[in-house]
């Protein structure tokens, strides 16, 4: 393994050298990236099964269902104890799927004083229609996802009826959103469709959030999902590639079968589209499949608007409140060599391809080209985390930010984004941790910072009186 590396790099040297493409050189230099990193795996796989073997071998007091001691995290005097809200990005899942492994890898149950929420909304729907699912799912009642939205993309207006994990939400009793990838736009979607005052019966505004943190969120977009790899022109969405067609297909498929078994497992919450032969009869959702006749592509109501355009477009929508805190953590594990930007080998085999992809075919033509941006700014872009650039991540474009290390300790502002930067994948801080313990740390510093936070003033003269 290690001379087929080392003859992978003296080869990538001699095809630079003797003037062929750069594409073709960075081609060589990605698959020796990919042949670390699947050593770097299998070798970490190995000795982890190789601890917790010995540990069930020689340890009295081994216990298989509980291989990991989770320390509980709590500050002495907690400035107060608003629910804190988790919310999952593209193809994740909350507690309610039983049978699933934590989307989190267990930072649900870190914390011993704030009540912790981890619901499930639609893992490939659009922002707008995870938004006012995740109202619901708090709030309570019978999901409407409204009916001007729902004429314009081609779906029922009403979803399922949600009992109301915090029934009481509102300015009053706030709450603290985590979300990471997908899930932070979701987030800022539900901040904008507050402050419109979206739901009715409902009298809304932003004061309803007391903090939100994103992370690694493609809060301006992934370019790779904006090039023409996936069927993207300048102007948007266009129409889907062949891969972008296969997923999409396999995706209908799932829909229309609707197997109620596994939904403890997958659930993609598609009721409101009507493609399931349940709703559609079987020879109706036959029809259907084959014609693939899927409101969504035409409207662009599903999670491919986390394209450039769409996203930009989505995010001006997003006006920054003075009453809430903002945190942005941007990851990023990509190295520079030899002028080219790699993916490190501590990155997951899967996201080294992804991101030797993005880099060759996701600078579209939406963000003006590569010799439109000066040297930094398209660094930016093709740095990142193996899924989200880090100017893709760090906040909405035009939002006021701060680096997290120019502050004070004891200066929390409101109303202004603090950004701060970590070295992962964009799998690493969610449910894939190499290293768990760090992991619980993260999420348990977390949930310290939302505790700490002074409590909004309304609830204050509530527990005054």
């Amino acid at each position: 393994m290690v001379l087929s590396m080392w003859f992978v790099f003296a080869f990538a040297a001699i095809v630079y050298g003797a003037g062929y493409s750069r594409q073709c050189c960075y081609g060589l230099l990605l698959l020796l990236v990919f042949m670390l990193s699947i050593a770097r795996s299998s070798f970490r796989l190995l000795s982890d099964w190789i601890h917790h073997f010995g540990e069930m071998r020689y340890s009295k007091d081994f216990e298989l269902k509980k291989p990991h001691v989770r320390k509980k995290w709590d500050v002495g005097d907690p400035k107060n104890l608003y629910p804190i809200v988790l919310v999952h990005g593209v193809f994740g899942w909350g507690t309610e799927q039983m049978l699933a492994p934590s989307y989190w890898a267990g930072a649900e149950s870190l914390d011993a004083q704030a009540r912790i929420l981890s619901p499930s909304i639609g893992p490939v729907s659009s922002a707008h229609d995870r938004a006012v699912e995740l109202f619901y799912k708090l709030k309570g009642g019978k999901v409407d996802y409204g009916d001007d939205h729902s004429k314009e993309c081609g779906h029922a207006r009403f979803g399922e009826e949600c009992e109301g994990l915090h029934s009481t939400w509102s300015e009053e009793h706030p709450v603290h959103f985590i979300g990471h990838s997908y899930g932070g736009n979701t987030i800022l979607m539900l901040h904008h469709l507050l402050a419109e005052k979206f739901f009715p019966g409902h009298d809304t505004n932003p004061a309803w959030i007391k903090s939100v943190t994103t992370i690694a969120s493609p809060v301006n977009g992934i370019p790779f999902f904006s090039s023409r790899f996936w069927g993207f022109s300048h102007h948007g969405f266009k129409r889907l590639s062949v891969l972008g067609l296969l997923g999409t297909r396999l995706l209908h498929l799932i829909a229309f079968l609707d197997l109620t078994g596994p939904k403890a497992f997958i659930d993609l919450r598609f009721d409101h589209w009507g493609l399931s032969w349940r709703q559609r009869g079987v020879l109706g959702g036959l029809q259907s499949l084959l014609r693939h006749d899927w409101a969504a592509f035409d409207s662009g109501d599903f999670c491919m608007d986390v394209n450039v355009v769409s996203t930009q477009r989505l995010m001006r929508a997003v006006a920054i409140s003075p009453h809430v805190y903002y945190y942005s953590f941007t990851q990023k594990l990509t190295v520079d060599f030899l002028g080219f930007v790699l993916p490190s080998p501590r990155m997951m085999p899967a996201l080294v391809v992804h991101c030797g992809l993005s880099i060759l075919f996701g600078f579209p033509a939406s963000l003006g080209g590569p010799d439109e941006h000066d040297h930094a700014t398209l660094r930016e872009w093709l740095h990142s985390d193996g899924v989200v650039p880090i100017r893709g991540q760090r906040c909405p474009e035009g939002h006021p930010f701060v680096e997290s290390a120019s502050l004070p300790d004891s200066d929390t502002p409101k109303g202004i984004w603090i950004v701060d930067e970590i070295e992962s994948d964009h799998l690493g801080i969610a449910g894939l941790p190499w290293d768990l313990g760090q992991h619980h740390k993260f999420y348990g510093d977390l949930y310290q910072n939302c505790k700490a936070l002074s409590p909004s003033p309304s609830s204050q003269h509530l527990r005054n009186k």
